[in-house]
């Protein structure tokens, strides 16, 4: 019979390949929280209508994976059986979509309240995820070396994920909120 559990994490363990890992290991928070968010893009894209972002979701989560694999990677230093590549590229088509959709997006001049509609409310949840990853990678970056292009790439998803939103809310004729300061 098959089973769908180790119990290694009944004792705080991870099983990566052959080796038991610690769960607070900072790959390990890494890879979990890169999970979070690729989870996060799959209930958006099953949710959300509009085919042009499901398509943009779709290949976020396709990159996710290959990060993933990136960082998983680190836990097997002498392990060169595969090697998985994130270039200049992947950036760059984030840059072409971002300026694409952007150019439909009034200038924004301030703060906007989240939550204008549920399509760019989810999309700002995962704004807020990946600045969580990007963060997160930065403060272990010392410890793991990853390739420059995966902070950038962070980086310039959540910005992806900002103009979406907009896009989102701009494409239904809905007015976003600017925080009102009082």
């Amino acid at each position: 019979m098959k089973t769908f559990y180790t119990k290694a994490g009944d004792k705080g363990k991870n099983i990566v390949g052959k080796n038991k890992i610690n769960k607070d290991n900072p790959i390990m928070e890494i890879l979990g929280e890169l999970d979070e968010l690729n989870s996060l893009c799959g209930l958006a894209r099953a949710l959300i209508k509009n085919s042009k972002i499901k398509k943009f979701l779709k290949k976020v989560q396709e990159d996710i994976f290959i990060i993933q694999a990136i960082v998983a990677q680190k836990l097997f230093v002498n392990d060169k059986t595969r090697v998985f590549k994130f270039g200049e590229k992947k950036i760059e088509e984030l840059e072409k979509i971002i300026n694409d959709i952007g150019k439909g997006i009034k200038n924004i001049n301030s703060f906007i309240v989240p939550g204008s509609n549920i399509e760019s409310a989810r999309l700002d949840y995962l704004r807020a995820i990946a600045r969580k990853i990007e963060r997160r990678i930065i403060k272990n970056s010392k410890k793991i070396n990853l390739n420059k292009n995966i902070f950038a790439y962070l980086n310039r998803l959540s910005s992806l994920f900002f103009v979406l939103a907009r896009y989102s809310a701009n494409s239904k004729g809905i007015k976003e909120e600017n925080p009102q300061y009082k």
